[in-house]
């Protein structure tokens, strides 16, 4: 059985993103370095559901999406 790449438009690394609450974050930092191992120059993006602990570092190439970006009128309710 083959394995098949992630696609992407051309040109573009694949992008990888997961979802996570403070007190996962060592599991979602093993799947972001290991996306980067794996993926060199992929994007990765993390939404931290209750926001990313003050003095909290992430990998280079990390973007953070906190709840606040995502506009949802209703987040604190969900």
């Amino acid at each position: 059985m083959s394995r098949q790449k992630p696609s992407s438009p051309p040109g573009r690394p694949p992008a990888g993103c997961t979802i996570s609450f403070r007190n996962y974050l060592s599991h979602a930092r093993i799947l972001m370095e290991s996306f980067a191992r794996h993926v060199p120059g992929g994007r990765f993006y993390l939404l931290v559901v209750d926001g990313l602990p003050p003095g909290v570092t992430l990998p280079a190439g990390v973007r953070l999406i906190q709840p606040d970006d995502l506009k949802l009128p209703a987040f604190g309710d969900m």
